[in-house]
Parts: structure tokens; C-alpha cells; sequence
């Protein structure tokens, strides 16, 4: 806390600027000056006859303290539930404790679910990779902790939202796009991480990510942390959310080897491509459910 109270206290004249912010935390990692101003326009605890650029000294310290500290009620903010993205709705702050709207059970309480419920939310999680992948908005949002319990479910309407958004790395596609640095628009593809303990680790190649208009990443971590069967979390649960699936439904093997392709692509095959044949067949068999099916 020392130290990054120091950190900020250099930064402290003048509008908040990409030099202020770069570096505080995941999200700026990469800032854009477009960044910089939608984070300030949507910061609900500015003066209310304050302009965006014209921060308080103590406004100012405010944000960039919560940006280094916990960046989550920036991003609430800033990518608000209210304009569908899949993160709880915020209601306010007194000091460093926020309040947001409830968002439901863990993602983990669903892991032994009936197989077809499990199908619906892997479908809803391969959903929100894609808004955080590629949106109207112009930004690549890359979460980048994905675990069972930084998920909730919405237990009537099975709606799923990110309740921890912290480890989230914002890129502005625009930016990318218009500076035309050299191979911005080659797609980056993620390489699998071997790791020493389980296999939810994740390494995440910033450079990579900051400079490029296209990453599977997003699809990668999905895929080896939740959908496919090397993902393992503790209380033996492993396998990935598409477990056990019915040998009476015949794209059983079709979707799990897709989910686990989805995490470790073969040479000869794209993840673009994979997740995108993932979510047909999971909408498929989803569609092809009777009322007599679904009553479970």
C-alpha cells in the first residue's frame, strides 16, 4: 500500500493522462488516450461540476489509488452491466469496500450439474469470450484469472457474469488500428502452458496482446481452465465443465475433443476456428432439447 502510494503521488498534476495510469494494474498495461477519457468520464465518484478532464487533487488520487490497488470498480464502470456486458452492475463506493449488484451463486456450485444445464453455461461462457474478444465498443478485454469461482450463475435465468474482474489487460483496437505498427493485424495465438502444479496456470504475453487487433487468447484460457479435460481444480474437480457427458448423445466425443482442441489446438487446425465449431454444435444440441428433455 506504501508503495503504491508513492507511485501515485508523482502523478498527481494536471488531467489524468496515459502516463498517469500505465503500468498501475492489468487494465493499463497498454493504455489509449480514448482509455484514459472513457475511465474519467465514467467515474461516478468525480465532482458532479467537474469536466472529465478536470479532476480534483484528491478525485485524481482517488481513481489512480483504486486503479493500483483494485482496478475491479473501475472496470465495472467503464464496461457497465447496464450496456450488457457480463460483469455485475455497480452501485457505489464508501472508501475501498464497493457494493454491486448480485450476480448469483459461483460457477463451481454448477460443476456436477445436470449435463445439459453444464451445456448451456459453457455455451454462455464461450459467449462472453466473444464480446470480450471482439465488440462495438473497440476494446479486447483479456481476463485473464478464469476460475470457477470468478464466474457466478444467475440461478433462474442461468445468466452468467464475471463477478472478479481484477486480472483484466484492456487493449484499444482502435488505436491499434490506427497507428498500423508492423504485424498489428496478424492474429496472435496463445500457446499452451505445461505447468509444474495442475493445469490451470496461465501466461499471459502482454507485448503480444498490447500490439496485435486479433487474439484467441481469451478462447485459449476458457478452454484450459474451465471447458476441456485438463482443466483441474481442487475438490477433485477436473475434467472441465463439459465432463460426463452422456454416452447416449452421439456429438459427446465431437464436443469434447473440440473443448480440448479449443485448449491445445492440433498443428494443423486455427482456435478461431475450433471455438467457433465448438459453439455450433453446443448450440445444436441445445436446440434440439425438448420440454420433455429440459425437465430435469
Amino acid at each position: 500500500m506504501t508503495q503504491a502510494v508513492a507511485n501515485i503521488s508523482s502523478r498527481l498534476t494536471g488531467p489524468v493522462s496515459v502516463s498517469d495510469v500505465i503500468g498501475l494494474s492489468d487494465a493499463m498495461q497498454c493504455p489509449s488516450p480514448r482509455l484514459v477519457r472513457r475511465m474519467v468520464h465514467r467515474y461516478r465518484e468525480r465532482g458532479e461540476f467537474v469536466d472529465e478532464h478536470g479532476l480534483s487533487v484528491s478525485e485524481k488520487f482517488s481513481l489512480l489509488y483504486t486503479l493500483a490497488v483494485n482496478p475491479e470498480p473501475l472496470i465495472l464502470q467503464m464496461f457497465p452491466h447496464g450496456e450488457k456486458w457480463p460483469f455485475p452492475a455497480y452501485i457505489g463506493a464508501c472508501g475501498r469496500i464497493i457494493a454491486e449488484d448480485y450476480a448469483g451463486v459461483p460457477l463451481r456450485d454448477y460443476f456436477y450439474a445436470d449435463w445439459r444445464i453444464r451445456m448451456k453455461l459453457a455455451l454462455r461462457l464461450l459467449h462472453i469470450a466473444d464480446q470480450l474478444t471482439d465488440n462495438s465498443a473497440g476494446y479486447k478485454l483479456y481476463f485473464s484469472d478464469i476460475s470457477l469461482d470468478n464466474y457466478s450463475v444467475q440461478k433462474d435465468s442461468l445468466e452468467v457474469t464475471i463477478n472478479d474482474a481484477e486480472n483484466i489487460l484492456i487493449v484499444d483496437e482502435q488505436l491499434l488500428a490506427e497507428d498500423k505498427n508492423p504485424g498489428y493485424d496478424e492474429p496472435h495465438h496463445s500457446v499452451y502452458d505445461y505447468c509444474e502444479h495442475g493445469n490451470n496456470c496461465l501466461t499471459i504475453d502482454v507485448v503480444s496482446l498490447c500490439s496485435k487487433t486479433q487474439s484467441d487468447f481469451n478462447y485459449y484460457a476458457l478452454c484450459k481452465s474451465l471447458l476441456s479435460s485438463f482443466s483441474d481444480h481442487d475438490q477433485g474437480m477436473t475434467g472441465g465443465l463439459l465432463h460426463s457427458l452422456p454416452a447416449s448423445l452421439k456429438q459427446s466425443q465431437t464436443i469434447k475433443s473440440l473443448a480440448d482442441e479449443c485448449a491445445k489446438p492440433p498443428p494443423n487446425k486455427d482456435r478461431f476456428v475450433i471455438k467457433d465449431e465448438l459453439i455450433l454444435v453446443l448450440e445444436s444440441v441445445i436446440k434440439s432439447l425438448t420440454p420433455a428433455t429440459e425437465s430435469f
